[in-house]
């Protein structure tokens, strides 16, 4: 017997699986997704791996192969089909095998705090002096834990009981179901289901009846019932013995989402995050592992949940940039749902009012179902007003505010219900400028400027660097200087100062940086204590107050600035998802402040019209031959020598272009970033476009395994949701 062993796992460099034999005695014990000890290198030191796969014979010559020393783990940490996973997202994303593992593989691996070394029985006779007999015999008759004084003093004596295969490693007992005695009662709705609803949802119950891989797009606008379909949906999952895994842009968002789905199906569901506390992300994890809860609901990191018998994935508001992540790896948890499902040959729903433009294209193409749901659940969308902010400055108007929204946001004082002021972008004013020698703050560390705080100082929103606002020039000392634009911070400030009686609160990242602040400051709201909310992207979706009847949209074009083919989509589904708070119970107002009114992104938010702004946005993508008419690869070197980074993508460069006769691409750049330097690391980038996927896939893995200057590291980003 081979074991297939990836070495060091968690070091993102590794890139090789390597064969190991596997002893007589450890057969019955070895597993696929089980750490091994394995000696590695010429040096033979004895290092950590995992088990990948189990084959029964192997191209290496068998004096050259070495054997398995010890199997660690008492049952499997990752399943068959996490593995594959794995090695899909490997594939696709152009990652190393270690970095592709270390999405699955569960956090608290490498925690000594909730670990027992126990021991193996054996019946064979081993040569065990004295010393390592007793220490065997004591842990045979009680565990001990991997942080205990006994295994501290002792580890030259646990590895070689380790080596001889006596001892494994096995979780301590934890309650991994806290909540399951408390029974909680279950609420069922007392509306049925509009025609819509139930159109959409038999079409859901078709495509997992028939088994196999399928895409629905479930295309709803804002209020109109997305969320009972998906429980309905779970509901028939789970009564055909199936598990289910519901995904969620941000789970401190949506508590609502949570609590309703947590009302329909009881002590059945979990949340799985990774900002969970360690000990309870473990129950979590084994609560899944061992089906005591079928429905696991949470952001990115819920994709690699270990639940069994998966038989449906739903992905909520499926647009979101937050199922992206920004640092490496560099995975999208909606490409790498679709991956899970297609494994487990399941359907996967993605729900959203505003669908990507690639979702919705590949719809229309019919490689997608697409289920619709036009109507608000018996309540119209809110009227919405576009303001002319030249126009106001042009009549003398120098407020943030138009007089139209100041004089909306009175009334609804007045009447009792609440406003909602958003502004994509957070602190008190974006830059800092002295009117003399035109010198603007910068960061340090980043190519980008500060913001200034009310508090008294300037922070960098990328890498976090602070320093004291003195109010004189840095560079000629003149105390001319100004801060330009609008902060939350600042419309904060200014609402009180026009509604001196009205209660304010703020929700950006400044004030829900606090554990649980995001989660008090929805509840306020909801519960009427405050009439007007102010916030950034946060605030603009998953949230639901029945007394949020008027949305303010300051700043509308800001997006639109933006270096970045995606910038009027975002701007559309941002202006229809905030728009999309007001009105759910009452008739709602929304009235966006713009200086770009005729734009078509703003127009049709306006409209509440996506289709019309598809067919203009695709005019554009087709002509620009952007996703999704191509597959976009951003290749970024980063150093800390401005020409490190520079050398890197010319020699990234020079690869491409051994490719590019005998490949249908275009490569744009070498350039600058757009942000040049972040945390004190120059950036460089080129941009590539395929018109294959199968291609851009190749292209890009032969560029990772190629790259070798080492001064610079090489980011490879597939399918970029932004190249700044």
């Amino acid at each position: 017997m081979i074991a297939q062993v990836c070495i060091n796992y968690q070091d993102a460099n590794v890139d090789k699986v390597f064969d190991y034999l596997v002893p007589t005695h450890l057969e019955n014990s070895i597993e696929i997704g089980k750490r091994v000890y394995v000696s590695f290198g010429v040096s033979n030191r004895i290092v950590e791996g995992l088990v990948v796969g189990i084959k029964q014979t192997t191209d290496i010559e068998e004096n050259k192969l070495k054997s398995v020393l010890a199997v660690i783990d008492k049952f499997s940490i990752v399943s068959k089909e996490q593995i594959e996973l794995a090695f899909s997202m490997k594939n696709y994303y152009a990652l190393n095998l270690g970095e592709a593992l270390s999405l699955v593989i569960p956090p608290f691996v490498s925690s000594k705090q909730i670990y027992n070394i126990c021991a193996k029985k054996h019946e064979e006779n081993r040569n065990l002096d004295d010393d390592l007999k007793k220490l065997y015999e004591s842990i045979l008759k009680k565990p001990v834990s991997v942080n205990s004084k006994l295994v501290k003093e002792n580890k030259e004596k646990i590895m070689k009981l380790f080596l001889e295969g006596l001892l494994e490693f096995d979780l301590k007992n934890f309650d991994t179901r806290e909540n399951a005695e408390k029974n909680l009662p279950l609420v069922e709705p007392n509306y049925n289901l509009t025609e819509e609803q139930h159109k959409a949802l038999n079409s859901i119950i078709s495509a997992f009846d028939e088994g196999g891989y399928n895409n629905i797009l479930l295309f709803g606008v804002t209020g109109s019932g997305k969320t009972e379909v998906y429980i309905r949906a779970i509901q028939y999952a789970i009564e055909k013995g199936k598990s289910v895994i519901f995904m969620v842009p941000e789970i401190s968002l949506t508590p609502q989402m949570i609590e309703n789905v947590q009302s329909r199906i009881g002590n059945k569901v979990l949340v799985y995050h990774s900002k969970m506390k360690s000990l309870d992300r473990l129950n979590s994890w084994l609560a899944a592992r061992n089906k005591e809860a079928v429905v696991v609901i949470g952001p990115r990191s819920a994709v690699f949940a270990p639940v069994k018998n998966l038989g449906l994935i739903i992905v909520d508001e499926e647009h979101e940039p937050s199922y992206k992540s920004e640092k490496s790896p560099r995975i999208n948890a909606v490409e790498v749902a679709q991956m899970r499902a297609k494994i487990n040959n399941i359907p996967i729903i993605l729900g959203s009012a505003t669908p990507s433009i690639e979702h919705y294209f590949y719809a229309q193409k019919g490689r997608y179902f697409l289920c619709t749901l036009k109507n608000r659940i018996n309540k119209n969308l809110p009227e919405v007003l576009i303001v002319d902010m030249k126009k106001e400055i042009l009549e003398g108007n120098k407020s943030i505010f138009s007089r139209l929204l100041l004089s909306e946001i009175e009334n609804n004082l007045k009447k009792g219900e609440q406003v909602l002021l958003f502004l994509n972008r957070r602190g008190y004013s974006p830059i800092v400028i002295c009117r003399e020698c035109g010198y603007v703050y910068m960061c340090k560390n980043c190519s980008i400027s500060l913001t200034y705080h009310k508090e008294g100082y300037l922070r960098c929103h990328y890498c976090g660097y602070k320093e004291e606002y003195r109010g004189v020039c840095a560079k000629c000392n003149s105390r001319y200087v100004r801060q330009y634009g609008s902060g939350t911070q600042k419309i904060e400030e200014e609402i009180k100062a026009y509604f001196k009686d009205a209660r304010v609160l703020r929700m950006d990242s400044d004030t829900t940086s606090r554990k649980d602040a995001t989660e008090q400051i929805v509840k306020k709201f909801r519960e009427k204590e405050a009439d007007i909310l102010v916030g950034t992207q946060m605030i603009a979706k998953g949230l639901h107050f029945p007394d949020l009847t008027l949305v303010g949209v300051i700043d509308a074009d800001i997006l639109l600035n933006m270096p970045d083919f995606r910038s009027r989509e975002r701007t559309f589904q941002l202006l229809t998802q905030v728009a999309g708070r007001s009105g759910r119970e009452k008739p709602g107002k929304v009235i966006i402040q713009t200086f770009n009114p005729e734009d078509y992104s703003i127009v049709f938010a306006s409209k509440h019209d996506y289709e019309s702004f598809y067919a203009q946005e695709m005019k554009l993508r087709k002509m620009m031959e952007y996703p999704p008419y191509s597959y976009v690869v951003n290749f970024v070197t980063v150093a800390r020598e401005q020409n490190m980074a520079k050398r890197g993508i010319e020699h990234v460069y020079a690869l491409l272009r051994e490719y590019e006769m005998e490949n249908d691409m275009k490569i744009y750049g070498p350039s600058e970033n757009p942000i040049f330097k972040i945390e004190n690391q120059y950036r460089y980038h080129i941009l590539v476009k395929f018109k294959r996927a199968g291609q851009m896939i190749s292209i890009a893995n032969l560029i990772k395994e190629r790259y070798n200057y080492s001064n610079a590291s090489l980011i490879i980003d597939v399918n970029p949701l932004d190249t700044l």
